[in-house]
């Protein structure tokens, strides 16, 4: 009878001269409403009677898309909305009507399924989701276990591919969909953290509910652009680091605070590298900016000291450790980290772990590295050049009248320190070539990968400083990569050396911190005119002592094969030439 009153059909003749209240429409309204109320004991007589499953199930699938729009219907009647205390609360009938939504979804798959293909479902998890009352706050009511009902109706739509591929069509029939919803999204975690503050949400139910969040950030960017790039213009990663190391403070080994903390960890690593995956610096950038340092800092001060129960969360949370230094690999995060220099040295104090110690010691030992590398590059206002013939690859700019990077404006790939060294490998070399690196240069465009000439040379000086370090191991072969070509060109592949592993989320790491299987090794360098002149300069008479290295250095969702030849000054190498692709 509840599935009958449920159908609706009634709903077609509410009208504005012929609403729900008149004398027709009352009674067929009234009876839906208590229908959906003894919703939650059908879901009970369900779960004990397993006879009453396989004669109403067909019923129940049938009533799914009318529930809803009942649901709908309801939320314009006023006397609805009363709260639990028993008086009018303005959007009270959301929480409620989550929490019979919720309950309806867990009584069977097939329901679950019927849900999730209804458009008005979706509609209504939409609704929801934005609701503001008049003070301008979200309807955020939590139950015990269970969390905010309202967010997990949005994760569930998101999670199945059904459902997702629904909610994004009606929200982007929506006006200013993108940033409304990111605004809604991040504004909703601002909250839960203001009332934690206020010790109306217990931390716990807070930190789960930002955990949550993250999710929803997730599924819905990953799919489509417009939201990727408003969550993005709103620097969410700074939010979400700044909310969750706020929720930290003050808690304690024992209060179950770490177990959130490391979940979100594991999170925060997948949306830095993830959303969106062509900014992945500006990403990393934006979570130190929020304190993602002391976040993993309060993540060592609160793992409990037995660990049996979870033999892996060591593994996973050094993980964590290695991502950031990963990273160091942008110049962008290096220079972030500058501001925060301090606080990156003590983490290994702040570990009573061995391994977790010296994965901190090595994040350190990375930045130091690193930051000497930055900082020579901008104090002496070093640029490229790639005439061969100039051999000015990282020497400090000249002073001399119209020195300066030029850059060419046809392929804007190759740098030259002159418009000398511009024309002469324009006649020598780069008339030949120019065409192919512009088409490589444009479909990087198209596909969001970025790859300065600053960051270029911040690479090259890495390579020569690695080479350096240690070329007397290279000299006695203890040193891996190390080969001499058919020619006679002592030629190293140093990849293994840089310490760089940047995981690749979609495809490396997984939310619950599994691994995944490596990516393909890189192709094959390709022989091009410049990569033959650079063989014949390191052969010719008088050429001096030269050697080449290379590496694959993974920025992310692409990867640049970089190639630097470098020439003895005194007693050390110094970078002449490069020469780079995208992999």
């Amino acid at each position: 009878m509840a599935f009958k009153f449920l159908d609706p059909e009634p709903l077609t003749r509410f009208t504005a001269e012929n609403p729900w209240y008149s004398a027709s429409n009352r009674l067929d309204s009234n009876r839906a409403m208590h229908s959906l109320s003894i919703l939650n004991d059908i879901a009970t007589e369900f779960e004990s009677d397993p006879s009453l499953v396989s004669e109403e199930l067909d019923s129940y699938v049938q009533s799914i898309d009318g529930i809803c729009q009942w649901i709908t219907h309801s939320l314009q009647r006023e006397d609805i909305n009363i709260g639990r205390s028993g008086e009018v609360e303005e959007g009270a009938a959301f929480a409620y009507w989550a929490g019979i939504l919720a309950v309806t979804h867990d009584v069977h798959t097939r329901i679950a399924r019927a849900l999730l293909s209804s458009t008005t479902f979706c509609k209504l998890v939409i609704q929801m989701w934005a609701f503001k009352t008049s003070t301008g706050r979200f309807k955020t009511v939590l139950f015990p276990k269970s969390g905010c009902l309202i967010l997990k109706l949005m994760q569930e739509c998101l999670n199945d591919e059904a459902g997702r591929e629904l909610l994004l069509r009606e929200l982007t029939r929506l006006p200013h969909f993108a940033k409304t919803f990111a605004a809604v999204t991040i504004q909703r975690c601002l909250q839960i953290q203001e009332d934690c503050f206020n010790k109306s949400v217990p931390r716990s139910e807070a930190l789960y509910y930002v955990c949550g969040v993250m999710d929803v950030i997730l599924f819905s960017a990953t799919y489509n652009e417009l939201v990727e790039r408003a969550f993005a213009n709103r620097q969410y990663l700074k939010h979400l680091v700044s909310s969750m190391l706020s929720l930290s403070l003050g808690a304690s080994r024992t209060d179950g605070t770490f177990e959130h903390l490391e979940i979100a960890s594991r999170k925060l690593v997948v949306l830095g590298v993830d959303i969106p995956a062509h900014r992945v610096d500006y990403n990393f950038g934006e979570m130190i900016d929020g304190g993602f340092v002391e976040y993993i800092g309060r993540l060592l001060d609160l793992i409990p000291k037995r660990v049996d129960h979870d033999p892996d969360v060591l593994d996973r949370v050094e993980r964590v450790v290695q991502a950031l230094g990963a990273q160091t690999i942008h110049p962008h995060v290096t220079s972030r980290l500058q501001d925060v220099a301090v606080t990156v040295k003590g983490l290994a104090r702040r570990s009573w772990n061995s391994r977790l110690k010296n994965a901190c010691v090595d994040l350190y030992e990375k930045f130091r590295e690193m930051d000497r590398i930055y900082g020579s590059l901008v104090r002496d206002g070093v640029h490229l050049c790639d005439n061969q013939k100039c051999g000015h690859q990282l020497r400090p700019q000249s002073s001399s009248p119209g020195s300066g990077s030029k850059k060419c404006s046809g392929c804007s790939t190759m740098i030259y320190c002159s418009v000398e060294c511009q024309e002469d490998d324009w006649e020598n070399m780069h008339k030949s070539e120019c065409r192919s690196l512009r088409v490589e240069y444009f479909c990087r465009k198209a596909r969001r990968h970025r790859y300065s000439p600053a960051t270029r040379s911040y690479h090259i000086a890495y390579l020569e400083c690695i080479f350096n370090r240690y070329k007397e191991e290279f000299k006695e072969g203890g040193k891996v990569g190390r080969g001499i070509r058919a020619d006679g060109i002592p030629w190293y592949d140093i990849t293994a050396l840089l310490g760089f592993r940047v995981p690749p989320c979609r495809k490396g790491l997984r939310l619950d911190g599994s691994k995944q299987e490596e990516s393909e090794p890189p192709r094959p360098v390709p022989i091009t005119n410049r990569l033959a002149s650079t063989r014949d300069i390191c052969l010719r008479p008088g050429a001096g002592e030269v050697r080449i290295v290379h590496a694959s250095l993974s920025l992310g969702y692409f990867g640049i094969f970089l190639m630097v030849q470098l020439e003895k000054v005194e007693d050390r190498y110094e970078a002449i030439h490069s020469y780079f692709y995208t992999i």
